[in-house]
């Protein structure tokens, strides 16, 4: 597994706890796959963190865990739950998929999950695209 965006793009935290988003490129493509859209856009999402190098759905299992990538440890906390904001299109402002629906009953959800969210652990660092994700438990 690696860290994978442009560097440039701001991904930012959508809770009040501070909670850290990271999902699987694998994960989005199973969606976008589920929605008859091959090029979803990540952004719907505003997952702070995509890594690429594991199975579609694979970072749901880590809640619990801990991990690492580059300097910073995080804390797994729990599954995201998602709101209306992702069946919008990030381009046009219009809801156009059936997000919500899709990741509930394609997936067999109870509630509309997407990502992990995660808490960072100890002391800062940096964290840059092709670092590895590891397991730290």
């Amino acid at each position: 597994m690696r860290l994978v965006g442009n560097g440039i793009t701001p991904r930012y935290q959508d809770n009040e706890a501070g909670q850290i988003t990271l999902h699987s490129r694998a994960s989005l493509a199973a969606v976008g796959s589920a929605v008859g859209d091959n090029d979803l856009s990540e952004l719907r999402f505003r997952s702070n963190i995509a890594i690429d190098g594991l199975d579609a759905w694979e970072e749901q299992s880590w809640v619990g865990r801990k991990i690492k990538i580059g300097q910073i440890n995080f804390d797994v906390v729990m599954p995201k739950s998602r709101c209306l904001a992702t069946q919008a299109n990030p381009n046009s402002g219009k809801r156009d998929l059936p997000i919500l629906k899709t990741l509930t009953h394609a997936f067999s959800q109870e509630k509309p999950t997407f990502a992990i969210a995660m808490l960072t652990r100890g002391a800062g660092g940096e964290i840059h695209v092709g670092d590895k994700v590891c397991f730290l438990n």
